[in-house]
């Protein structure tokens, strides 16, 4: 056994192979280690690659994004100033229907954007480039750091692409790390841009970029700048007529002696021509919207918030009798006409502003005209005919030129406002010799044919003396070579003319060239210098006196066809002439005075004074007349306006059809066809009437029909015929299809603080099978019901994503 055992033992001696063993499975250990840390080394150096190429690229993503985010905001603005002008376009801009002039509004909203972006991004308008980068001249020596290569001054760019990117961005390109280019950099500075049917496309923008471990990338991408998608369809109107204080479709009378009050918002349409004698109390001028009787006096206080200003609407003329005073407080006053007569008065306040289409006439004597505030007769000059129809022959140059008449003897005209534009001239018309020059005037006046014609006055603001500057020369009125007869005088007997006529080639040549005392010994063609206008004459002729006494007498005035040509003579004419016009025009006006405070003052013609800032200068002053064509723009402007607001109280006459414009207010805003009879609306003690009876407001009571009401109970009258007030005090809403005649020390009063009262009171429904009064009544009621009650031109406001509209095409990265 022990034989065995040690057999066995000498057998199984392994000593020393675990040793090996054990330095293999090392060894293994360590090549596999080895793999492990080659491979975990080439996988980190992979991701380190790629972290910095995409670091790299991202980097020049952001360049292009920055560029992005300012095209956005470019297109934003451009959206914005395009879409204001297209909605200020619903004034001027009509069509058969709406789509018509929606299509127009669209067309100019896109050219305006596109030429808005040109204006900000491209090497101007239509040029068809944009500015990849503009540097400003005092960053083109940046100091550049020697050891960083960084730029240590900070960059700015003053145009094109670049301009859009941040100060870090800014530096790297002044230091080449960063190149934005056009077409991968075959053209640096100026890059090709595509205007189609989806907007601006700027084409082949290219980014070049090469990061501080000098890994490159490049971006070439379009970016479509497109249309907003906005909608410029006219909204429904629903006209601020429940916020009126007073709308007399048929004219408002001031009756002999009354006082009267107004506050708030008024219309006052023009008035039918009716049969009524002149004697009679309630008798109104045809065409006259407003109308101070003798002795009577009108105050309207007027809010003047310039986000919502109120306004005081004559569709007609404003006729001021003797011995009346108008006054006019803040808010916006309309009107065609202004007369005022014997010792009438006319005043507006510092913060009125006045359009006045037509005259400011004193036809009386001893009348009075204070303007404050700021003062726009806007009609004169190539400016269309002005009339509710334009085709009426009615309205000519003359009868439409907006100007300020002296007629009257004794007129004081206190010019103390901070604007004065008149956009007009005076004329000399046949009916001017409704008044004498020098002497009475008996009998009427005749027409000679197709001689007799409007005389073109240099003046905006005339005295009526000012006539006798436009009296031809006699010296200057042509005769025939031949001819040994001479003109004697200018006027002259019809027996005169006709020898004159008779021994003239041309009935109504005048030298130009003859030298004249009255004008300082200039002629005619020194005077007017280079205006190039052509100078004629032409006949106006009266009849003076009366049956075997009388005789016909001709006026031969001087025509000029150019308003400044007009204006430059009559300066020269006062200039030379002071003396002698000043002894004329003292019996006509008192004084005209022009205050310190006049900051502008723009005329077609001539203006006149002989008073400024409270001192007396002795002789007249005249202001020259302006060539007014930079401004005639507003015109239009302004006489659109003066159109819809006659027509519906609204501002945007694009938002009226034709058979609107050719309606009355009230039948515009109002269903004439429900007012049958009288209906009560009274709510919580509040009383709206509707009625067609005539309205009484008299003795504390509101009297329509065998029907009454408590005066201090009721806020709201609609009725189809006349409204009298006498000697009361309302509060509320007044509309009527009639006329309004006040008598006695009466009111009107609806401000902000009780037209809420108004309010409740058209809206009240009496149960839930009933219509509102305001449904019922007001065409198109239910837009006020929803908040619509205020006049809109289109859609408030416009709300775009620029996320979505500036957009890449094309992108690519190389």
């Amino acid at each position: 056994m022990r034989k065995f055992w040690k057999n066995e033992k000498t057998k199984l001696n392994d000593r020393g192979a675990g040793m090996a063993l054990m330095i293999v499975a090392i060894g293994l250990s360590t090549l596999l280690v080895s793999v492990l840390l080659m491979v975990s080394l080439y996988d980190y150096q992979m991701k380190t690659t790629e972290a910095a190429s995409k670091d790299n690229f991202y980097s020049a993503e952001a360049v292009l994004d920055q560029i992005q985010t300012g095209l956005r905001y470019e297109a934003s603005n451009a959206a914005s100033g395009a879409y204001q002008t297209a909605v200020a376009a619903y004034g001027v801009t009509r069509g058969a229907d709406n789509l018509t002039a929606e299509n127009t509004r669209i067309l100019k909203f896109k050219s305006d954007y596109i030429s808005s972006l040109e204006s900000s991004i491209c090497d101007g308008a239509g040029t068809g480039e944009y500015y990849v980068g503009g540097l400003d001249t005092e960053y083109v020596s940046a100091v550049i750091d020697a050891e960083t290569g960084k730029v240590t001054t900070p960059a700015h760019f003053s145009k094109g692409l670049a301009r859009y990117v941040n100060s870090e961005i800014a530096s790297m390109i002044i230091s080449g790390e960063v190149k934005i280019s056009y077409n991968r950099g075959a053209n640096a500075s100026k890059g090709t841009i595509v205007i189609n049917d989806n907007g601006m496309v700027l084409k082949d923008i290219t980014i070049d970029y090469l990061g501080e471990n000098g890994y490159y990338d490049r971006i070439v991408t379009d970016i479509v700048i497109g249309y907003p998608d906005i909608s410029l369809k006219e909204a429904s109107i629903a006209p601020n007529a429940v916020y009126y204080t007073l709308i007399a479709d048929n004219g408002i009378l001031v009756k002999t002696g009354a006082s009267a009050q107004f506050k708030g918002e008024i219309f006052a349409g023009a008035h039918e021509n009716e049969t009524h004698a002149e004697a009679d109390a309630n008798y109104m001028k045809p065409g006259s919207g407003l109308e101070l009787k003798i002795g009577s006096s009108l105050t309207a206080e007027m809010g003047s918030s310039a986000t919502k200003p109120d306004h005081f609407i004559v569709e007609g003329n404003t006729e001021v009798d003797g011995q009346s005073s108008l006054t006019l407080n803040g808010g916006q006053f309309w009107t065609d006409n202004i007369n005022l007569y014997d010792t009438s008065k006319f005043t507006t306040g510092y913060e009125n502003l006045s359009f006045i289409s037509d005259d400011l006439t004193s036809n009386g004597n001893n009348a009075e005209i204070t303007l404050e505030g700021s003062y726009y007769g806007y009609a004169g000059g190539s400016f269309p005919k002005v009339s509710k129809n334009e085709n009426d022959p009615e309205y000519s140059a003359a009868e439409s030129s907006s100007a300020i008449v002296i007629n009257g003897k004794n007129t004081k005209v206190n010019l103390l406002m901070d604007t004065l534009n008149l956009y007009g001239n005076s004329y000399l018309t046949k009916n001017s010799f409704a008044y004498e020059i020098g002497e009475a005037v008996n009998g009427s006046y005749m027409d000679a044919a197709a001689e007799a014609q409007n005389v073109l006055l240099g003046t905006s603001l005339s005295v009526k003396t000012d006539q006798i500057v436009y009296l031809a020369p006699a010296e200057c009125l042509t005769l025939r070579s031949d001819s040994t007869k001479h003109m004697a005088r200018n006027p002259m007997l019809s027996t005169e003319y006709t020898d004159w006529a008779a021994s003239v080639n041309v009935v109504g040549a005048v030298n130009t060239a003859i030298e004249l005392p009255q004008l300082g010994g200039l002629s005619i063609a020194d005077a007017l210098g280079d205006t190039s206008d052509s100078v004629g004459a032409t006949v106006i002729w009266r009849k003076i006196g009366s049956g075997a006494n009388s005789q016909t007498v001709a006026y031969v005035y001087l025509k000029f066809s150019n308003a400044l040509s007009a204006s430059k003579y009559y300066e020269a004419y006062v200039n030379a002439s002071k003396t002698n016009l000043q002894k004329y025009a003292s019996q006509y006006n008192n004084t005209i005075k022009i205050g310190n405070q006049v900051a502008e003052i723009s005329t077609a013609g001539a203006l006149q004074y002989n008073i400024r800032n409270g001192l007396d200068s002795g002789s007249f002053e005249v202001i020259p007349g302006k060539d007014m064509s930079v401004k005639y723009g507003y015109q239009g402007t302004y006489w659109n306006r003066f159109q819809a607001l006659r027509a519906m109280l609204v501002t945007n006459i694009g938002a009226l059809k034709d058979d609107q414009l050719n309606k009355s207010v009230f039948h515009n805003i109002i269903k004439t066809s429900e007012i049958t009879g009288s209906e009560v609306f009274n709510v919580d003690g509040m009383i709206g009437i509707v009625t067609n009876e005539d309205v009484r407001i008299e003795s504390g009571n509101v009297y329509y029909g065998a029907q009454s009401s408590e005066l201090s109970k009721v806020r709201f009258i609609l009725n189809t015929k006349d409204v009298y007030i006498n000697d009361s005090t309302y509060t509320g809403s007044i509309i009527t299809d009639g006329t309004v005649y006040i008598t006695g020390s009466s009111k009107v009063i609806c401000t902000e603080d009780n037209s809420g009262e108004v309010e409740v009171i058209l809206r009240y429904e009496k149960d839930s099978d009933t219509k509102s009064l305001i449904e019922k009544y007001f065409i198109n009621g239910a837009n006020y019901l929803f908040g619509s009650s205020s006049s809109s031109s289109g859609e408030n406001g416009i709300y775009v994503d620029f996320n979505e509209l500036v957009v890449y095409s094309n992108w690519t990265k190389e």
